[in-house]
């Protein structure tokens, strides 16, 4: 699957972290201001984040749910997905595509 639009920014990627970590169930935007708080030293205010979740809707990588008052967050695209996509970008961009490549380099760089 190729993602629309690839590149998350460093605050979009924490938000999209503490999504996929309750993709299952859903997150509040409050749930993510505690998250982003306790696992990664992160204090943005709502407004902040509410803003990175429009972003991030607007790029296709939520949706959003209302249940009662409050509005619940789900991933659109697994984090699996992301993740493979990003590393296929990275070997395409810096190796040619070549993966043994990619892999050679990266085991000179294990410490």
């Amino acid at each position: 699957m190729q993602i629309k639009r690839l590149e998350l920014s460093e605050s979009e990627a924490a938000v999209m972290r503490c999504v996929w970590n309750f993709e299952s169930v859903g997150i509040t935007g409050k749930q993510i201001k505690s998250l982003l708080m306790h696992d990664y030293d992160l204090n943005y205010a709502p407004n902040t984040i509410y803003t990175i979740l429009d972003k991030l809707e607007d790029k296709g990588f939520i949706r959003r749910v209302k249940a009662g008052k409050v509005l619940e967050f789900f991933p659109t695209i697994p984090y699996e997905t992301y993740r493979n996509d990003v590393m296929q970008k990275a070997c395409d961009d810096w190796f040619n595509g070549d993966w043994s490549a990619m892999t050679d380099w990266l085991s000179d760089k294990v410490v």
